[in-house]
């Protein structure tokens, strides 16, 4: 049994949430015993620097901070969108076979149209009506992800103080399995710019049996929601084209929205300059190299392999590498380009290792994307 399970079953709770009443029970009985509280007992007070950065106001684009609200506005509207013909003729990415293969799996929205946002003004008024969201989050963590959840908390409420917005508890699995809450000021104030994805938690669930898309449709029913975002990387955007598609079908009115979300870096696009928590993720790895690098000079003697997050794309390591300069880092592109064996890539590293011994260096640091494997063609 767990401490959390310990303290369900002592405190016989039916709440939504038996976890977070165990822990506040606790918490309150060593409150009430102890004159002095220790820091595991002050974890629901906040520190002046979390004070300072819940205050923080995020810079929003234009589009967002518009007094007069949001509309979306078709790529052949010629009198808001700049640059029609570059948006319109973009170059596919995909090949024509993937095309076919995409539009036989999803049949009911693969020719949706490309939408711009732009702020509401003269007869493109947005609407006031009241909006009913649901907000999941999917996959790892990445910085930037409450303030998602933030950032439509305020604009629904921005449009109608009326709007609700309810986040599903444990990634996908919270949405089939119907187990949500209603995100309250007072929950979304907590968690502004703060990291983790703590607020709703995550998890690595896929939606893909037809009953499980069954209950995600009927939850969204129920909850009459306008929208559902799913907030992940490219298997949860995966996820979210599988559920509109499906949605689709059922003449659903809850349209389904993807947010680009993962460190690797690797869903942009000419639409999507980048994926939050890429950034974060770089600057904090990269004090840690530099902290390996200072320890590496200071001893003299030791070389450091750092593994990098990155399954497959190896951005990350090389952004890594360009802020760091290691001595030696894998680019796994770089390494199936080249068809390099795993021999050639243990011989590379030996040469450096004796030709920074034959300078008296007998230290180093070395960079690897952690999904290098996958790359070596053998």
């Amino acid at each position: 049994m767990t401490f959390l399970s310990f303290f369900k079953c002592a405190k016989g709770t039916t709440s939504a949430h038996p976890e977070a009443d165990a822990v506040e029970t606790f918490f309150e009985s060593q409150a009430s015993s102890q004159s002095h509280l220790f820091s595991p007992q002050l974890a629901d007070e906040a520190t002046p620097n979390e004070v300072a950065r819940r205050h923080f106001k995020p810079v929003l684009p234009p589009v967002f901070s518009s007094p007069t609200g949001v509309v979306t506005v078709p790529c052949n509207d010629t009198d808001l969108v700049n640059k029609q013909d570059e948006v319109n003729n973009a170059p596919h990415v995909l090949s024509a076979q993937d095309q076919d293969i995409l539009a036989s799996l999803f049949p009911n929205t693969i020719n949706t149209n490309f939408c711009l946002l732009a702020p509401a003004s003269g007869d493109r008024q947005a609407s006031s009506e009241p909006l009913r969201v649901g907000v999941v989050l999917s996959g790892g963590q990445a910085a930037g992800g409450h303030n998602v959840i933030c950032g439509i908390f305020d604009y629904v409420k921005r449009v109608n103080p009326a709007s609700t917005v309810f986040g599903f508890l444990g990634g996908p699995h919270g949405v089939f399995s119907h187990e949500y809450v209603e995100l309250t000021e007072a929950i979304i104030d907590k968690y502004r710019n703060m990291g983790g994805f703590d607020m709703i938690r995550s998890g690595r669930h896929k939606i893909e049996t037809d009953e499980q898309k069954q209950k995600s449709l009927e939850i969204c029913e129920k909850l009459q929601l306008n929208g559902l975002v799913v907030i992940g990387g490219d298997d949860s955007n995966t996820n979210a084209a599988i559920l509109a598609e499906y949605f689709k079908s059922k003449g659903s009115s809850t349209s389904v929205c993807g947010c680009p979300k993962t460190i690797d870096g690797d869903l942009k696009n000419r639409f999507v300059e980048i994926s939050f928590g890429f950034d974060t993720a770089c600057k904090t790895y990269c004090q840690q190299i530099g902290n390996l690098m200072r320890n590496a000079m200071t001893g003299g003697n030791t070389y450091h392999f750092v593994r990098l997050m990155g399954r497959s794309a190896s951005l990350i390591t090389l952004e890594c590498a360009l802020q760091t300069h290691p001595n030696y880092t894998f680019i796994g592109e770089e390494v199936m380009a080249k068809k390099q064996s795993l021999r050639q890539l243990v011989e590379a590293l030996v040469d450096l290792v004796e030709a920074r011994y034959a300078k008296g260096k007998q230290y180093g640091v070395v960079l690897l994307p952690e999904g290098l494997i996958e790359f070596i063609p053998e």
